[in-house]
């Protein structure tokens, strides 16, 4: 989610939802709220910078930094999967370079006069990239505070001068890689070959796959190579530091850094979930980030993202987009950021995630699904990070920003279903009460419940799993949801929306009598209070069913474009086609058993209005 100018910025995308276009997850954001000794050692240390190589990861062979590519080549040959050797020594460190263009290559350590010639290469370094902290208060980026992290879990590639794959291993926790290479693999490239090795922004542990690329140039996957080298015998050190290009009081090299540090947050939150679900395969997930990115609407090939979300591309694959415009709104270093849209995207693949999506701030009243979702995107930031404190920088120098508590109590006129930031503190105080594993398998069985994703499922899940942790009613009833069960019965806080209650209207019409059930704009359009009806209907047996909303007051000439959607007892979904008369109609194979619709108007105006429609169930 996403604060611009007060208000919290949905982007459409497509999630099928009742409106026929995408459910997304946008950020919040201001507003609203020892190297292998021996004589045959050479050592090598990068200093990347960003660069764009030509399809297939060809360019310069003498290029060093971080490289943008097509589609990264498979592997020629893979390197044994011994552990690498402990870290090697690096020399002093120097200071970043802010100049784009590579340094000469330093020439290698011959090896002694030898009667025999080594059987086995040994390549072997680090990889590391500049972190920027913020400040734990304000959101802003600390440019002085600047530490070195490893790259951890990325996939490392070794080079020759064409770019064909000699070997490929994968760093571990500390950032080191190894290749141990056969002579003859080697010298079959040619006896004094000129090798390089490149990093990609991109892991791929067991049952994940995280890879950062660049939108604006076709989804090219990001990379840094070292400096060309040539190694006769023995061993060579190449240590590979990616740097931030941050040149004082603004960016002035090439952001190295941005797209590792963005994988490194993927690859932490990733040991989480995979200790709670070791065995299930999560679906491959792209991060698109470039330094073009900016929080404008529009074509996302051209920068034009909005703002940071999580959505669906066109063949239904999961995806964040992330901002990246210096002096505007940067989410690089901005962990909570990527850490909620990995939430939305952990939501999407194990559970369910009925959000209408729309524009909703921190405090507003909105619909029920839509606050679920953003507020545990915000709770979920906090608990894979370890972190209550949400932040987020943006601004000139990206020296502003803006930080809030997910432990913190919401404002108390704000407080209830409705409400994200209410979700947020019920989530965040669950985990503390009874860890990550329950607030986990909830959110998994939330999948299969025949209602729409609120809180209200939710916490029945919860509780059900832990029954025993009565603090958690309790401290729900203390801000505002007091509704018992997936349907939230008994609900009274209406949210000053008196229609808001129940939270499911019975409809209890005989089949095919009408049944009277309204919408309104009165607290805003498209997602909030008011702008959806949700209604129970019971069948008593199994069969083909047929939905209809037809509008019948106002009876003026003015625009209805009736929608509805649906949840059956056994979890079907589905959604309705328009039809004429300002009418809409579902049709859907049910089981016997109690089945969700909801009902909005997509032309509700601006201004408050009700909306009142004749609903049959035949």
């Amino acid at each position: 989610m996403k604060i611009d100018g007060g208000v919290w910025v949905e982007r459409a995308g497509v999630y099928q939802g009742e409106e026929g276009d995408g459910s997304v997850g946008d950020k919040p954001s201001v507003g609203r709220l020892p190297s292998r000794a021996g004589p045959w050692a050479a050592l090598f240390v990068a200093a990347a910078s960003l660069t764009l190589s030509a399809c297939g990861g060809g360019g310069d062979a003498a290029a060093e930094g971080a490289t943008a590519i097509a589609d990264a080549p498979p592997p020629v040959a893979s390197s044994p999967s011994a552990s690498p050797s402990p870290s090697p020594t690096t020399p002093p460190a120097a200071a970043p370079s802010t100049n784009p263009a590579p340094s000469p290559a330093p020439t290698p350590t011959a090896p002694p006069p030898s009667s025999a010639a080594p059987t086995l290469y040994v390549i072997e370094g680090t990889a590391s990239y500049e972190h920027v902290p913020r400040d734990p208060v304000g959101g802003r980026l600390l440019y002085g505070a600047v530490s070195t992290k490893p790259v951890r879990g990325a996939v490392v590639r070794l080079l020759n001068e064409t770019s064909d794959v000699l070997a490929e291993s994968t760093t571990d926790d500390l950032g080191r890689y190894r290749f141990d290479m056969a002579s003859a693999s080697v010298r079959s490239t040619k006896p004094s070959a000129l090798m390089r090795v490149r990093v990609h922004a991109e892991s791929r542990p067991a049952l994940h796959h995280f890879a950062v690329r660049d939108n604006t140039r076709e989804g090219a996957l990001y990379a840094m190579d070292s400096r060309s080298f040539a190694i006769t015998g023995g061993s060579a050190t190449v240590n590979l530091l990616a740097t931030t290009g941050w040149g004082g009081s603004s960016y002035t090299g090439d952001r190295t850094a941005a797209p590792f540090a963005i994988l490194d947050v993927a690859y932490a939150a990733q040991a989480k979930v995979a200790a709670l679900a070791p065995t299930t395969p999560f679906a491959p997930l792209n991060f698109y980030w470039s330094p073009n990115n900016r929080p404008v609407m529009g074509d996302a090939a051209l920068g034009e993202i909005g703002s940071s979300h999580f959505n669906l591309d066109a063949s239904w694959r999961p995806q964040i987009h992330l901002l990246g415009t210096a002096d505007a709104d940067t989410d690089e270093f901005d962990a909570s950021v990527i850490a909620h849209e990995l939430g939305h995207y952990v939501q999407h693949v194990v559970s369910r995630n009925d959000s209408p999506g729309g524009m909703h701030s921190i405090d507003d009243k909105i619909d029920m699904r839509g606050a679920f979702s953003e507020g545990f995107g915000n709770a979920w930031a906090s608990m894979m990070l370890g972190d209550a404190v949400y932040a987020d920088s943006l601004g000139v120098g990206q020296a502003s920003g803006f930080s809030f508590s997910v432990a913190a109590l919401p404002r108390p006129a704000s407080q209830g279903w409705f409400n994200e930031g209410t979700v947020q503190y019920l989530l965040w105080h669950a985990m503390v009460d009874v860890g990550l594993e329950p607030i986990y398998q909830s959110l998994v069985a939330m999948k299969n419940v025949p209602a729409f994703t609120s809180i209200f499922s939710y916490q029945t899940l919860l509780r059900q799993a832990r029954p025993h942790a009565s603090q958690l009613a309790v401290r729900a009833h203390g801000v505002g949801v007091t509704g018992a069960g997936i349907y939230g019965e008994g609900e009274t806080n209406h949210g000053d929306s008196p229609w808001a209650v129940p939270i499911y209207a019975m409809h209890l019409a005989a089949p095919g009598v009408p049944q009277t059930h309204c919408v309104s704009s009165a607290l805003g359009l498209v997602n909030h209070l008011g702008n959806h009806a949700f209604i129970r209907f019971a069948t008593s047996s199994a069969g083909e069913r047929t939905v209809t909303a037809t509008r019948i007051s106002p009876t003026d000439d003015s625009a209805s474009n009736p929608s509805m959607m649906l949840i059956g007892s056994d979890q079907t979904l589905g959604w309705s086609a328009s039809m004429p008369q300002r009418s809409a109609r579902l049709v859907a194979r049910l089981p016997a058993g109690t089945h969700a619709l909801s009902l909005t108007d997509h032309a509700l105006p601006g201004a408050p209005r009700t909306h009142c429609f004749a609903v049959t169930v035949n």
